[in-house]
């Protein structure tokens, strides 16, 4: 190589590149497979080999307002006449032009930086001024509210004011003060709905913002650990915290089951600050050495969300371990530790480990308040917590309005179908088993209802792209087990439907807190057989109830419309089961007399007759679609009956009768009447 390249090969090896240092978190459905990025600055371009006449020359102009990069393409000619410069200016920002050097001249021109700014951030717009925002009387107003409480970061208001949060609800105005100043530990109890995440997410995410501004050594610190049942209640409390995170240093990530650790893993080389897991991901994580979850032992705050379902006997085996771990940490004596849950007083059987700690151990249902506030401290290491219960003696909103029907076990599908068809609008179909949901969803899409599911078989994918599609549209329908049932904040869900008695109390107040959010009514509707009035006593009596439920109006004359379309549906349904049935049953057939090489006239006959017969069922099946489509295209209302659409008060402006109402005044004129009877089965719970 000559002179020049070795005279290259020098000036190459005293540039460096430098490590673009990125603000927040850089998970991201757009940021799949980005590992980090780097810049290469001030360098000589005589290094570059080739024609240095036909390549792009690079200028830098730092302005005061932020950096700004801007590029000029240059193209010599024979007669060595220049082209028009082209400048390309960013909408709001004033570019300073820059001089076009002399050509004889091939020294490169320096960069010149006016103020301190990070390596390798070429565009850094700066935000508007904070401040800005309160100048508005309204937005002041807010802002006082929110420091009324201890809520002092103005970046996190502002995020607020964006969210339209203007006020704080009562588990906020009680937990939050005490989580801000006093530092203790927090045992809360609240109703669905009620803004519990705020009530812990807000006191954490100010606090590290704090301790990030005054020990700058702590960036790449694990500060907070959110544990919660589901995957899908990770997703969501990760939306929520990072909306208000969004105008502070924190960076939050989601750690949960179903997707790719490689993909996780990466997520955590950024050292997010909060991480929110569900408890066998994390720990699998953690097991395999994961360098950032290593500081799990020091984390200052500790989250357990939904801490009736967690502690579940036979459920979430990592959380006895992570538990375990945590409280042995002998170095992290001022760890911050909130317990939430819309049923905190309502419990079940302790697993072993924990009933085996104590000798003497009492059962949950017969614990007093203060027994049970030693047991939760016991078993996640708090001390002296302040407890925060604002649940009524039922559990449930007070804004649900909730009614019952009582009917065979045949005639659960048309009660089902009646309801969706008279009152539209979103709806939750909760099943308890997922044979359940599969079956109730292959009925209600021969309906035409296009029913959304969701079961814990799913792939996580395919359970967040269903609930997006549930979100989108208007009078959706999603048939789901209890995997939908905690945590999910989803706006606008008017009907709760209970399609089988949930094994729990818990599983019906966190079913029923679904509608009824952000202050609006909805609706819960509970269709039990006669097997299931035993679950249904105890999960009255376990609410502290002992009066029955009112009856939901059904009309005789529309349900007799509703049965001949759902039965001849589930005719269908049981038809196209047959129907795949015997397909399968002859393709597994034919390819195992192919694998083998056997040709037998037997087969052949037989093959024969299941073509004939499925020639035979699928001329019957059409039949039958045509039928169904038939009744699907007619008036379900008869012709002498007005229009029976009474959804809740916000659906529709069309309304004429209200089943909220029809239930209240159902309920007032069943209890006057002789045939309402009250549950005498059981004490009320004091």
């Amino acid at each position: 190589m000559g002179p020049k390249s070795k005279k290259n090969k020098k000036n190459s090896g005293n540039t460096t590149w430098k490590q673009v240092q990125i603000a927040g978190c850089i998970e991201g459905d757009n940021l799949d497979g980005f590992a980090g990025l780097e810049v290469l600055e001030n360098y000589d371009s005589s290094f570059l080999s080739g024609d240095l006449k036909r390549r792009n020359k690079l200028y830098l102009n730092n302005e005061l307002d932020g950096e700004i990069f801007e590029s000029k393409r240059r193209r010599h000619d024979s007669d060595d006449e220049p082209d028009k410069e082209k400048v390309e200016e960013s909408e709001g920002i004033d570019i300073q032009e820059v001089k076009k050097p002399a050509k004889k001249k091939k020294t490169k021109e320096k960069v010149q930086k006016e103020f301190n700014t990070l390596p390798g951030q070429f565009v850094l717009l700066n935000p508007p001024v904070i401040d800005d925002i309160f100048e508005d009387p309204e937005n002041a107003e807010i802002k006082a509210t929110w420091n009324g409480i201890g809520i002092t970061s103005d970046e996190i208001i502002r995020a607020l004011v964006e969210l339209k949060f203007k006020t704080s609800t009562e588990i906020q105005k009680l937990t939050i003060p005490v989580s801000c100043y006093g530092k203790v530990d927090i045992l809360g109890a609240a109703e669905t709905g009620s803004g519990k995440t705020l009530a812990f997410g807000l006191p954490i995410i100010q606090c590290i913002q704090k301790r990030l501004k005054d020990h700058e050594d702590e960036v790449s610190n694990f500060f907070a650990l959110i544990l919660t049942p589901t995957r899908e209640l990770a997703q969501q409390i990760y939306n929520h915290l990072n909306a208000v995170a969004k105008y502070t240093n924190v960076t939050i990530a989601s750690i949960i089951g179903g997707l790719a650790t490689v993909k996780q893993e990466r997520v955590l080389k950024s050292n997010p600050h909060i991480v929110i897991a569900t408890p066998g991901r994390i720990w699998e994580l953690f097991n395999d050495g994961n360098q950032h979850l290593q500081k799990l032992v020091n984390v200052k705050h500790l989250v357990i969300d939904e801490t009736d379902r967690m502690i579940e006997k036979g459920h979430f085996g990592e959380m006895e371990k992570i538990l375990e771990l945590l409280n042995s940490a002998e170095s992290n004596p001022n760890r911050q530790t909130f317990v939430f849950s819309a049923t905190l007083t309502m419990l079940h059987d302790l697993p072993d480990y924990i009933t085996k700690k104590k000798k003497k151990f009492v059962k949950p249902a017969e614990m007093t308040r203060e027994q049970r506030t030693d047991m939760f401290a016991m078993m996640f290491g708090m001390k002296n917590p302040k407890v925060f219960d604002i649940t009524d003696n039922s559990g449930v909103a007070g804004k649900v309005i909730e009614s019952r029907i009582l009917c065979s076990l045949d005639e659960k599908d048309f009660h089902l179908y009646y309801i969706l068809l008279n009152f539209p609008g979103r709806t939750i179909v909760f099943c308890n088993s997922i044979d359940c949901v599969k079956r109730t969803v292959s009925v209600l899409s021969h309906l035409n209802v296009s029913p959304i599911c969701i079961h814990g078989q799913m792939e996580q994918k395919q359970r967040l792209k269903s609930l997006e599609k549930f979100q989108k549209q208007a009078e959706s329908v999603l048939v789901a087990t209890n995997c939908a049932a905690r945590g999910l904040d989803i706006p606008n869900i008017q009907h709760v439907i209970h399609y089988q008695v949930p094994i729990t109390g818990e599983d019906y107040v966190h079913r029923s807190g679904r509608t009824a959010r952000a202050n609006k009514e909805g609706l819960s509707i509970l269709i039990m057989e006669q097997n299931e009035i035993k679950n249904f006593l105890k999960l009255q009596k376990t609410l502290g109830r002992n009066e029955d439920l009112p009856m939901f109006p059904i009309d005789p004359k529309i349900m007799k419309n509703v049965k001949d379309r759902v039965r001849l549906a589930r005719e269908i349904e049981s038809t196209d089961l047959q129907v795949r049935r015997l397909n399968d049953n002859r393709n597994w057939k034919k390819k195992a007399a192919d694998d083998i090489g056997i040709l037998d006239s037997d087969d052949s006959e037989n093959e024969s007759n299941t073509n004939r017969k499925l020639k035979q069922i699928n001329l019957d099946l059409k039949h039958k679609k045509l039928q169904l489509g038939k009744l699907l295209s007619m008036s379900i209302v008869p012709a002498n009956i007005h229009s029976l659409k009474f959804p809740i008060a916000q659906l529709n402006e069309k309304i004429e009768m209200n089943p909220l109402e029809i239930i209240k005044a159902n309920t007032v004129q069943q209890k006057n009447s002789k045939q309402f009877k009250t549950l005498k089965l059981f004490k009320k719970r004091k």
